[in-house]
């Protein structure tokens, strides 16, 4: 998929075998990655790749090429690399449901708010 998110599958079919080499690179043209360097015969080939580069280090979010040789020619593809990071919560229970209720005490406020004065609590105040 793309963009994608830690985890994707660069999918490619080769119509006859030869030499073929699947590598990442910056938008800078920086080689990131190399995924495939071998000799390989025709066929459908999925290969992973974790948003690492070579030195097994995650890669910052952003815009990456995909560049196929084989001997047919090149192709090039871009990816796009979202990093997602679900809201932390304190590992300690009870931070986390204080944290949960400080949340719940903002809405209700919000909410009360509303029922008392109406919907003139959602318009934008005049000066």
């Amino acid at each position: 998929p793309n963009p994608f998110n830690a985890h994707t599958q660069i999918a490619y079919r080769l119509a006859a075998p030869g030499l073929v080499r699947l590598a990442i690179y910056n938008v800078l043209g920086q080689p990131v990655r190399v995924l495939v360097n071998q000799f390989q015969p025709a066929g459908f080939y999925q290969v992973p790749w974790d948003a690492r580069d070579q030195q097994d280090i995650e890669v910052a979010a952003g815009v990456y090429l995909t560049r196929l040789r084989h001997p047919d020619g090149t192709q090039t593809r871009r990816l796009l690399y979202l990093k997602y990071a679900p809201p932390r919560w304190n590992a300690d229970p009870a931070i986390a449901l204080s944290q949960v209720a400080s949340q719940k005490r903002r809405l209700f406020c919000c909410c009360r708010c509303v029922r008392d004065r109406g919907q003139d609590a959602l318009d934008p105040l005049e000066d």
